[in-house]
């Protein structure tokens, strides 16, 4: 076999990768392979994928212990024949690899996978190559989007056995063509148009009641407008922050809800504070950061603005384990996405045995963690959710 029968994903970005991204990588290139095909060799995955040959080794290694691959003396790796039970799809139509997209997407496939893994069942992961934070901000969404042609492929012949969407695409004219079709399917979002989906707890709320039992008065938000149809107007974060807001008897300053910006441009967060500070004469006190892609550049711009801990609380949301550093200790509330991958996986395998199921479950799936002035240690507790108890009956039994 020579190259030009190869497999190649060019489309995919290649920079910064970590082994964990490369692993995903080639598990892509594998599955998107049949059964007995040859795949490229050490060398040509390296350069295809800017990686260390060594680093292309141990992840096919540790595909040849997964059974997916199999080494043969002297010819190469192939993919091996494919056994047992039909696999899971787990889908993104987002490209979840690229450093400027949040790893909110990726974690949380991780964490189905290892789900299911737990249990027994086989996945297979669809990647693809949407990338929403390269729109303008007049059009955070994009229609007509569609997943990676394996995904497609693979769902039309009856491949899998079902299919968790962690990321199914802003108004999907795919899906309809399989939602009601023999592959049960979960879906996770907003403005999911699967027949069962999730819904995460959001923390907005709470950051509000924290700022202000810490005697904030002058609040402000820096978080992601969504102007899609679809999404629900009473659950996104401008919405729940300025509810919140009122129901502590304080005023709602317009000019203090920055949400007229794409996240993940370059610089977006830094310029977004500075633009919120500069807004008015008289300034906030407290700031919601409801983005963890906003972080990125917020936090380290709070010293450049020479604005210190006494002056203005922060309370940032954030990835379990991916909080960012800054000028000081501030407080976070980061989503476990543990819960999140365990309700899922529930709701697909109850919705194989029974097509009748309760839709939109919001999770809780959210821990605080404080950050002490004088100790960068802090402190975490779990923070309760106001969540419907059918939820955590649910999420219980």
């Amino acid at each position: 076999m020579n190259m030009k029968d190869s497999p190649h994903i060019a489309d995919i970005s290649n920079q910064g990768l970590r082994q964990q991204d490369l692993t995903q990588r080639i598990r892509q290139l594998v599955q998107q392979c049949r059964p007995g095909q040859r795949l490229p060799g050490v060398g040509a995955l390296a350069r295809q994928f800017q990686a260390g040959t060594t680093t292309v080794r141990l992840v096919l290694a540790q595909f040849g212990q997964e059974g997916l691959v199999e080494s043969r003396n002297r010819s190469g790796t192939y993919v091996a024949q494919r056994t047992g039970p039909a696999p899971i799809g787990i889908l993104s139509v987002m490209d979840v690899f690229p450093p400027e997209g949040s790893r909110y997407f990726q974690f949380l496939m991780g964490e189905v996978r290892r789900e299911l893994e737990e249990r027994g069942l086989p996945a297979r992961m669809y990647v693809g190559d949407y990338r929403p934070w390269e729109l303008p901000v007049e059009q955070p969404y994009q229609l007509g989007i569609r997943p990676p042609a394996s995904f497609l492929a693979d769902l039309r012949a009856g491949r899998l056995a079902g299919v968790v969407a962690v990321d199914t695409g802003e108004s999907p004219a795919w899906l309809p063509e399989f939602v009601h079709g023999p592959t049960p399917m979960v879906g996770m979002g907003f403005f999911s148009q699967m027949p069962s989906f999730i819904r995460m707890a959001n923390p907005t709320a709470m950051a509000v009641k924290h700022l202000v039992e810490q005697g904030r008065r002058r609040l402000a938000i820096m978080c992601w407008r969504s102007l899609h149809p679809r999404e629900r107007q009473d659950l996104i974060d401008r919405t729940v922050f300025t509810d919140a807001v009122r129901q502590h008897g304080l005023t709602v300053e317009p000019a203090w809800i920055n949400d007229d910006f794409n996240p993940a441009r370059r610089n977006a967060g830094a310029n977004a504070l500075r633009e919120l500070w500069g807004s008015r004469r008289e300034k906030f006190d407290g700031l919601v950061i409801a983005d963890d892609v906003l972080a990125r550049t917020a936090l380290p711009a709070l010293a450049q603005m020479n604005l210190s801990p006494g002056r203005l609380s922060i309370v940032c949301r954030a990835n379990h384990g991916d909080q960012r550093l800054a000028p000081w200790p501030i407080d976070w509330f980061t989503t476990d996405f543990r819960p999140l991958a365990k309700a899922l996986v529930r709701q697909l395998l109850d919705r194989s045995a029974q097509p009748t199921l309760p839709d939109g479950l919001i999770v809780p799936c959210v821990d605080f963690i404080e950050s002490s002035i004088d100790s960068e240690a802090g402190f975490k507790s779990q923070v309760a959710m106001d969540v419907p108890s059918s939820t955590q009956a649910y999420l219980s039994s």
